[in-house]
């Protein structure tokens, strides 16, 4: 019993190892009834053409009124069948189908042959039309900021995701545009040449940056035949950046200085400013507890703020302030005419860590006087929970600008505000005449003889000078006409 089990797994396994040769088409023909060969090689996907196969007729007999239908799910057809009115004993037949490759790669062409069997033609190699894109655009500056007249490069990824090579016909083109014109290119227009199927090029360009703070709004067009276009954005910051060390702090360019007792304070080593698109970002490797830090912004007229100080009641680090000029508030408005709203965003740095702080900032003269404010009628307000009004300083001026101090509790959302001094309003002007009536009325009673006698002993005087002066006149004029007899 076990030598028959024994017999029977050996010849399975000897049956296994025999060589067995399969079709790529189902109920294949043998060689003995049709064999098949293809004329043409490659298609492209997506597009209508001709696929040509040759079928021959293996059997000893002539046959007739054959259909010969083209099988397969790899494409969309228009003509997929041919009647083939006779074929003789061993005569070969050229067919030909107009189908549209929907899947690129190598596809099986397997045609039924009157549906005795299936003609294994071999594999057409579908070809993808070749399509440009652009997988990366990238500047050389990690965050994509740069410092006014900086140069850097900007490196571009174009990627033909065909299988078909783009740039065949005529040569691929790639040019790097800046919208903006902050920023100069060299060499932006230039020639490629081809990419092959499924394969990339990677190109880089030399940029100046302007010297005026902005965005450099970069695009790059490449075009090929075949290829189309393909397209690919990217913007980069121009901004304002100071670095400063512990042994000195960035100063102002705007004038003027600040009037806060934190006005002598310096920024930490290694810290950094960026000022563009109003806002400001700064960054402070690390404070030390108790630490008067101070830090001047080199373009205040991006946000209207000029210097940010504070102590830090602890150690810090990491530390980052994002200081936003904002076209509205989120916390309502104050009870004041608003100049400007200022956001300040906090990161590993909070109210609760900071013991005294400052702002320092700007307010247009031009806009004072065309709201018919002084320059002391501004004022600082921070919202926190509610609007409450910051002791305000005024500190000096340019011929722009009028610079303030204002001291805070901490950083959130700030508003730059004016009030106009209210007029007395008739209550009071009323209560002023009564006081200055009582007031004459109160010396009345005190000096009124003496004011009565004073009066007419004046009076009494102007008199005497004026008889006496008239009487001194008609004894001249007399004497006059009695001279001359008149």
């Amino acid at each position: 019993m076990k030598v028959k089990y024994i017999f029977g797994l050996a010849i399975i396994l000897a049956l296994t190892m025999l060589p067995v040769s399969y079709s790529a088409c189902s109920n294949a023909c043998s060689s003995a009834q049709y064999t098949c060969s293809l004329t043409t090689s490659s298609m492209t996907k997506g597009s209508s053409g001709t696929l040509t196969s040759s079928v021959t007729n293996q059997q000893s007999q002539s046959q007739s009124s054959v259909t010969a239908t083209i099988l397969g799910n790899w494409f969309s057809g228009e003509t997929t069948s041919q009647v083939i009115s006779s074929i003789t004993a061993g005569e070969s037949k050229s067919l030909d189908f107009t189908i549209t490759p929907n899947s690129d790669g190598s596809n099986d062409v397997c045609i039924d042959m009157g549906g005795t069997c299936t003609a294994d033609c071999g594999q057409v190699t579908i070809n993808s039309a070749a399509d440009l894109s652009i997988v990366s655009l990238t500047s050389s500056d990690s965050d994509n900021s740069v410092a006014p007249s900086a140069s850097f490069t900007v490196s571009a990824t174009i990627q033909n995701t065909g299988t078909e090579i783009a740039g065949s016909t005529a040569a691929m083109t790639a040019t790097l545009v800046d919208s903006n014109g902050k920023c100069t290119i060299t060499d932006a227009s230039r020639t490629v040449g081809t990419v092959a199927g499924l394969a990339s090029s990677s190109q880089s360009w030399s940029v100046s940056a302007g010297s005026a703070t902005g965005t450099c709004a970069f695009t790059l067009t490449a075009t090929s035949t075949p290829g189309g276009t393909g397209t690919g954005t990217l913007s980069v910051t121009i901004a304002s950046t100071t670095a400063t060390t512990s042994g000195s702090s960035s100063s102002s360019s705007s004038g003027g200085g600040s009037g806060g007792s934190l006005a002598k304070a310096k920024a930490p080593e290694g810290t950094t400013v960026k000022t563009a698109s109003s806002e400001t970002v700064i960054r402070i490797p690390s404070t030390a507890k108790n630490m008067e830090v101070g830090i001047d912004i080199d373009s205040p007229a991006e946000t209207g703020v000029r210097r940010i100080a504070f102590i830090s009641s602890a150690d810090l680090s990491n530390v980052s302030i994002t200081i936003k000029k904002i076209s509205s508030s989120p916390a309502g408005t104050p009870n004041a005419e608003v100049y400007s709203y200022i956001q300040v965003d906090l990161v590993n740095l909070s109210d609760a860590k900071i013991s005294t702080a400052e702002l320092d900032f700007q307010v247009e003269k031009s806009w004072l006087t065309s709201k018919g404010y002084s320059s002391d009628a501004v004022r600082l307000s921070r919202y926190a929970a509610q609007w409450s009004e910051l002791p305000t300083q005024e500190t000096g001026s340019d011929a722009a600008n009028v610079f303030y101090n204002a001291k805070t509790p901490g950083f959130s959302v700030f508003a730059v505000t004016a009030i106009k001094a209210a007029p007395p309003d008739n209550e009071e002007i009323k209560n002023a005449v009564g006081n200055v009536a009582e007031k004459v009325r109160q010396i009345w009673e005190s000096y009124g003889w003496y004011i009565t006698l004073a009066t007419l002993a004046v009076a009494l005087i102007i008199g005497w000078i004026y008889y006496h002066g008239h009487q001194h006149i008609k004894d001249a004029r007399y004497q006059f006409q009695k001279k001359y007899k008149i």
